[in-house]
């Protein structure tokens, strides 16, 4: 029996900027669906407050992340996820070994968002659609042969242009991402 909402969970590193900011950029795009978005840390301790660089650079995008405490992923805690994406190989990695994320619904956001709009309009409601576009988007990877993942690197400690550059990115592919699983009517 299906579940009455898409469980979409977010990692990154410490769950302090990339983690956050697309999480809330898919929560705001999604209000209203039967969506739920969670955000973790693949390392690290819960509890922290995000970086000061996210808090400002949500605020344009019209975000509020004060509320925000990091989160560190628990053991099995992604069994039950439709969708697991990060932003690099690692979190890939602790998304299935430590989270217990299924391999065929995790991947890196730059890998799936691509792969997702390849697939052809899917039938049902957004749930439904939103599963059967990454049962699609995994057999998309499995016929691909690249051998490079994409990855968005950590921005944390390097400069101002550097944060800028990745908080750019995670809003064009969070808004794709919406529209890849969702259809191009969600939030237009």
């Amino acid at each position: 029996m299906s579940e009455p909402h898409f469980e979409l969970a977010i990692l990154c590193t410490a769950n302090r900027f990339r983690s956050p900011l697309a999480a809330e950029l898919i929560r705001a795009e999604t209000a209203g669906l039967a969506v739920a978005v969670g955000s973790f840390a693949t390392s690290g301790s819960s509890g922290r407050a995000p970086l000061a660089e996210a808090l400002s650079r949500g605020r344009p995008l019209g975000l509020e992340l004060d509320g925000h405490r990091a989160a560190r992923l628990r053991r099995g805690e992604l069994q039950a996820a439709d969708l697991v994406l990060g932003f690099e190989r690692s979190h890939v990695a602790a998304a299935v070994i430590e989270g217990g994320a299924a391999r065929e619904r995790t991947f890196t956001m730059p890998e799936f968002v691509p792969l997702a709009e390849q697939v052809s309009a899917q039938p049902g409601g957004p749930v439904e659609r939103a599963r059967r576009v990454v049962e699609a988007a995994h057999a998309l990877r499995a016929e691909t042969t690249s051998a490079k993942l994409a990855e968005l690197a950590d921005p944390a400690g390097g400069p101002d242009r550097g944060y800028d550059t990745a908080a750019h990115e995670i809003a064009q592919l969070s808004r794709r991402l919406v529209r890849a699983l969702f259809g191009p009517g969600v939030r237009e």
